[in-house]
């Protein structure tokens, strides 16, 4: 999980990519991407949407994210894992 700024007219993303362990994720999240929709969702500490992840097993990961997020980018699987998400 990480943020991205994008400029001094927008506020701060939050985004999650899965990548094997020795890669580093790219410029942008390839699971997961939301803003605070102009501060109608509650940001986390790091300015966009507040978010976690838990994995419930190898092959099953959640998302819980700030209800009111705007989303940008929502897979629901990813090479063998089955990805959900939940708004809190």
């Amino acid at each position: 999980m990480f943020k991205r700024d994008c400029g001094a007219t927008t506020s701060f993303s939050t985004q999650i990519s899965i990548v094997a362990g020795e890669e580093e994720a790219s410029d942008i999240g390839n699971i997961f991407r939301a803003d605070t929709d102009h501060g109608k969702a509650q940001a986390g500490h790091w300015g966009g949407p507040w978010a976690e992840m838990k994995w419930l097993a190898p092959d099953r990961l959640t998302i819980r994210y700030a209800k009111g997020a705007r989303l940008f980018e929502q897979q629901k699987a990813f090479e063998d894992v089955v990805i959900t998400f939940e708004a809190r």
